[in-house]
């Protein structure tokens, strides 16, 4: 029987849309907040970082819903784990800065809550 080869050893280019085609099943069936727009991009719900880890000019982060867990709806699970390059963590520092401006100029803290 031939050994299947994935699509990077066959020399494919994994586009977003075939990453979001393979992930979209897995993604269906996690018990965590994931929405799946047009494109096929997931949109994953997070209550919170847990943790950062920077290692070799990545920045790693473990990102967390609470009531992910189906067995302990008060339990925190990692839902998410994000890794950028150190240039990508600088421009999503100065966006969410810009963005939270945006917010205290608006009148919405960016400590409100959703209830």
């Amino acid at each position: 029987m031939a050994k299947r080869q994935s699509a990077r050893t066959r020399g494919e280019v994994a586009t977003p849309a075939k990453m979001s085609r393979a992930l979209a099943p897995t993604l269906q069936n996690l018990a965590i907040d994931t929405y799946l727009s047009p494109d096929g991009t997931p949109e994953i719900y997070i209550d919170g970082v847990a943790s950062v880890v920077v290692l070799n000019g990545v920045a790693k982060f473990r990102c967390f819903s609470v009531g992910a867990n189906p067995n302990d709806q008060s339990a925190a699970t990692v839902v998410l784990r994000l890794a950028m390059a150190l240039p990508a963590l600088a421009s999503v520092h100065e966006l969410m800065g810009r963005l939270i401006n945006d917010l205290k100029i608006s009148g919405v803290p960016p400590s409100a809550s959703g209830n």
